[in-house]
């Protein structure tokens, strides 16, 4: 153990003894405490993370060995040495029954006093090495169960989410091999194209749970570049047109040239697309959205890119875990739109993990805004 990390106090009543001892001590251990009596030691033991006390037995008040005991009461694994002189046997024994670590006669000699601090010292060392492996164990075992719990919670969320679209594929198949002569055609096309939107929901949540699981296993790479994140905006409002022209709704943007990023495009846009398509799925017919991209000022700078809907909102007690595996939550849409309550994890593990931020607000009946901040670039 380094002996800087080593708080010691010397209590001691005789003035050039105390001195004395200081003198030996504090030469080689710097952070020395001392006290004239068991008062004022138990005053600096109060303000101070003390490790060793070295203290006399027979003093004015107070005794050593009384001092000791209400020492101990506070802090049990303070360790203590003695001090007294040969015909004093008696304290000795008290002080060997409190359990002290060791002893030191008077008159002393200054290689007894410093052998005695020394053994001190080494079982401290000893003390706090295995206290901080049971720190690091405790850890490892606390972040064990959170990933068995997030494991739990993603199996949970893929037997139920991935149970719907299947049973209904599964459903209407059987329906279409069973009742085929029986069935017309547009009842054939209509429950095909119910097969079709489910087979989609399927193959969109597997894609998650895929993208998910190389988050995850530090498997997935990312090769950042600097991007005009307003090219990227404009091109995946213009790929959804379908869906939001689909519900009646008005898209506001206001492409800007001067928002660059350093960022993987990839990543990006699947962000970018997951935010969007909440923002459609959870705003009314006829409904409005309005995107943002700004500069902020914060260490070297970022651009924060936001997605605002007059949607349905989401309740208040959702909003703190909306990231969390833990606390997954997934609803139906305006339309009825069905997702697979993923959407949003993946959002954030790709911001995250290219130094940004996501965060959310929202408001029941008012609407919702997705923010992302992403490291700010120079124009190539």
């Amino acid at each position: 153990m380094n002996r800087d990390q080593i708080n010691i106090l010397i209590v001691e009543d005789e003035v050039l003894v105390l001195q004395s001892l200081v003198n030996i001590v504090s030469r080689r251990y710097p952070s020395v405490f001392f006290a004239k009596d068991a008062q004022k030691a138990l005053e600096i033991f109060e303000k101070e993370e003390i490790d060793l006390v070295i203290t006399d037995i027979r003093m004015p008040g107070m005794d050593g060995i009384s001092m000791l005991k209400r020492m101990q009461a506070e802090k049990p694994e303070i360790h203590r040495l003695v001090m007294s002189a040969y015909t004093e046997a008696d304290y000795f024994l008290q002080a060997i029954e409190i359990g002290v670590e060791g002893y030191i006669v008077k008159p002393f000699m200054k290689e007894k006093v410093l052998e005695a601090i020394e053994k001190a010292s080494k079982h401290i060392a000893d003390e706090q090495i295995e206290e901080k492996y049971r720190e690091q164990l405790s850890q490892s075992e606390k972040q064990l169960r959170e990933l068995n719990e997030a494991k739990d919670k993603f199996f949970s969320i893929l037997g139920h989410d991935i149970k719907t679209p299947v049973s209904t594929i599964a459903s209407y198949s059987s329906l279409i091999i069973e009742d085929f002569d029986e069935l017309k055609k547009e009842e054939i096309i209509e429950f095909l194209k119910i097969i079709q939107k489910s087979s989609i929901q399927a193959m969109d949540l597997l894609k998650n749970i895929l993208e998910w699981a190389r988050t995850q296993t530090g498997s997935l790479a990312f090769h950042s570049e600097i991007l005009n994140i307003c090219e990227i905006i404009q091109e995946e409002v213009e790929l959804s047109a379908h869906q939001w022209k689909r519900k009646e709704i008005q898209v506001d943007y206001s492409p800007r040239n001067d928002n660059f990023v350093f960022a993987d495009r990839n990543m990006i846009r699947t962000v970018f697309r997951n935010l969007l398509s909440n923002a459609i799925k959870f705003t009314p017919q006829r409904g409005r959205i309005q995107l943002f991209s700004e500069k902020i000022k914060q260490g070297k700078g970022f651009v924060k890119i936001s997605v605002r809907d007059n949607g349905i909102g989401i309740p208040k007690h959702v909003l703190s875990n909306l990231f969390s595996i833990k606390e997954s939550y997934s609803s139906v849409g305006t339309s009825g739109e069905k997702g697979t309550g993923m959407g949003l994890l993946f959002c954030k593990e790709f911001i995250d993990i290219q130094g940004g931020k996501i965060e959310v607000e929202s408001s029941e009946g008012i609407g919702t805004t997705f923010s992302f901040s992403l490291p700010a670039a120079k124009r190539k």
